[in-house]
């Protein structure tokens, strides 16, 4: 369910719909992919719903920044969401295999094995979009 489930109903819904559809209407890239980060980090409040304020706050502000960079790699394959999915399945796989932790917050570990998916997934999203030319393709929205 986290591994695909999950990432498929989310970024069908904060990247492929209210992103695209925010830029439909004229709403530049980056207030886009951030005011959907957002809305995604809020979204996840009841991972934490009962805890402190501050696991709270670092519960909405990981996975709001998580939602801006699978925004980020939408807005590098011009509105497609199969890359934001891609990368947002691949970080939720490795959470689930090695049983990390049932929040966002996890432990230095955790945030370790995070830093290295991330950095994995940035590299993966710069190099398969400049193999296949996806930047320069005309946009989409």
């Amino acid at each position: 369910m986290t591994t695909l489930v999950g990432p498929f109903a989310e970024e069908f819904l904060f990247r492929g719909f209210l992103v695209n559809r925010l830029r439909i209407a004229g709403i530049s890239m980056w207030p886009a992919i951030l005011t959907s980060g957002l809305m995604f980090g809020a979204a996840h409040l009841s991972n934490v719903w009962h805890g402190t304020t501050s696991e709270i706050a670092g519960e909405v502000a990981i996975t709001g920044a998580g939602g801006a960079l699978f925004g980020w790699s939408l807005w590098q394959f011009k509105g497609s969401f199969w890359a934001a999915f891609s990368f947002h399945a691949g970080l939720n796989l490795s959470w689930d295999l090695f049983a990390v932790d049932q929040t966002a917050i996890g432990g230095v570990s955790g945030n370790l094995a995070r830093a290295a998916g991330i950095m994995a997934g940035v590299m993966g999203v710069i190099t398969i979009s400049r193999l296949t030319k996806v930047h320069d393709a005309p946009a989409s929205v």
